[in-house]
Formats: structure tokens, sequence, C-alpha cells
């Protein structure tokens, strides 16, 4: 396809979260005046993720809104949504995006892709029951097996960990959590805040295996039990899984835009290369406070 025969997006946004979403209506609300386009992997318009693993999981779909804004909110202000458009490939040079069906050129670009989560690899992982929770569509195959579940456990001790649990004891269902540090929260490091919220959980029938990593799901077709490095043998009929995530930046592989545990940002959230930015979960930003670069996989660093 020729050059002049690809649409040209003055603004391209590509990821359909929260740092994408806010930053085309605050485009809008500072006065642009050109093309703005949001090119969103999943098939869902932006949405806010962290309701998955609070009202989502105890409330059901039906009665959780987790959009950041309607679809009349993007019509009205001319922001050009499209779902089911996973970006496979930037070209910096002729300022060229390639996705899994279209060709896109842009004026500007925002790389907001976010993160993926982190998968074991252990032995029977592929077993029914074994879920993670990044995405909407994680949140609907899980709600259900949860109102079926008996006992369940969660491996990681993350925030997204600790959530997965109090959303499946608050369901009644038993629950025991893995964990390969030896506190809970020990990155806060602070002895009682973990020994607080170990016996808040417990006292909610949480239990919890420290210092243990997992060595093997067992079952045939479904998930039946998790057994830890020591041989522990924890009999469950699901598992929820939050040991972490990685910035979506694979598609980047040879575009010239700098990648180091994320996309690499000045204090502008420009790239190396001009008119080229990321923010939210996938850029590595350097922090003045902290006076170090790190990736912030927070909502509220996504909407700054």
């Amino acid at each position: 396809m020729r050059s002049n025969e690809i649409p040209l997006i003055d603004f391209l946004l590509l990821g359909g979260g929260l740092a994408s979403a806010t930053a085309a209506e605050t485009l809008r609300a500072a006065g642009a005046e050109g093309s703005i386009a949001i090119l969103c992997a999943e098939t869902t318009p932006p949405y806010h993720r962290p309701p998955l693993s609070k009202g989502f999981l105890h409330n059901g779909p039906k009665q959780t809104n987790i959009l950041i804004r309607d679809e009349a909110f993007y019509r009205e202000r001319e922001i050009d949504i499209r779902l089911g458009a996973r970006v496979c490939r930037v070209d910096v040079e002729s300022r060229t995006i390639e996705t899994d069906r279209d060709y896109f050129r842009f004026g500007k670009l925002l790389i907001a892709t976010g993160a993926s989560v982190d998968r074991l690899a252990a032995p029977g992982a592929h077993l029914r029951g074994i879920h993670y929770l990044r995405t909407v569509n994680d949140a609907l195959s899980l709600y259900e097996p949860i109102l079926q579940a008996r006992r369940a456990v969660v491996i990681g001790a993350s925030f997204l960990g600790m959530e997965l649990a109090a959303a499946l004891a608050a369901r009644g269902v038993e629950t025991t959590l893995i964990a390969r540090e030896d506190l809970l929260y020990e990155k806060l490091r602070s002895p009682e805040i973990s020994k607080f919220f170990t016996e808040y959980f417990r006292q909610r029938s949480v239990e919890f295996i420290f210092g243990e990593e997992v060595k093997e799901f067992s079952g045939t077709t479904q998930v039946e039990a998790v057994v830890t490095n020591s041989g522990k043998v924890m009999p469950c009929d699901l598992v929820a899984i939050g040991i972490g995530v990685h910035p979506e930046t694979g598609f980047l592989d040879n575009s010239g835009i700098e990648v180091d545990g994320g996309v690499l940002v000045n204090q502008q959230l420009e790239t190396n290369r001009p008119g080229i930015y990321a923010a939210g979960d996938v850029a590595n930003f350097y922090n003045p406070i902290a006076r170090a670069r790190y990736r912030a996989e927070h909502w509220d660093n996504a909407v700054k």
C-alpha cells in the first residue's frame, strides 16, 4: 500500500486504557483540532481496571460500570475508537503504524499499551480452572467459576493477589494464598504493616503459605491441587494468579524507540524519537523526587 493511501491521524494513541482515554480527552479540552484516534487491542472501549478485582467480582458484570466514558462522549468530541486493533509494528521513519488488519500514519504518537500479566510456566499450567486477571474478559471468565468454587489457591502476594483472595473469601470460598516472600507486602519493608494485614486476612478465613513457590499443578483436565516446592499439596478447584506484569513493548522491536524495562521517556514523556511519547504502565520515566527511573503501575500515574 502506498503511503499516501494510508489514513493520516494527527494524534494517534496506542492502547485502550486510562492513559490513552485521558490524553484524548485532554487534547480536545486544550483545543486540539486535528484528528484523534485510539487503537484498542481489546473489544471493549477504554475502561477502569481496578474495579475488575473488586466490585466486578463481588457484584457481577451487570452491576458494575467500568467504562471511563460512554461512547457518546467520544463521538461528540470526534475521538475515533478503533476496537480489536492490536499494534504489530511501528515504522519511525515513515511514521506509520501497522496493526493486525490496518495501517495508519501519524503526526504525533502516544504509546500507552500498558502491561501484560506474567505467567507461571510450572507443569500443569494449562489446566482448566487456572486464571489470571488483567482484562475485562479475564474477569468475565473468573466470575462464574468463583460462584461454584469450594476451595481456591491464590498465587502471589501482590496487591492484586490480595484483592483476589479477599474477593474469594467474601464469596465463602476456602482460600489459601501462596507467596514466595516471607512477609505480606514485603516491598513496603514494614513488618508491622505486614503483620496487621496478615491477621486482617486470616480473620476473614484466608490462610497463608509463605516462602514457597509453585512446583506444579495437578489434575487431568481441571486443576485439582497446587504442589509447592517443599511438597505441600493444596487441593483446590480454582487457582487465581497475580505474580506481576511486564510492559507491552514487543511491537517496538527494531523500531529505533529505546526500550529498557519499559519505553524510555524524558521529563516531557517524549521518547528518543521526536513527536513520539509514552505514558502509563509502559513508560519508564525519571522521578525527581525518588531520583530514579521506574515504571508506575497505578491509575493515578496513567491520569497524570
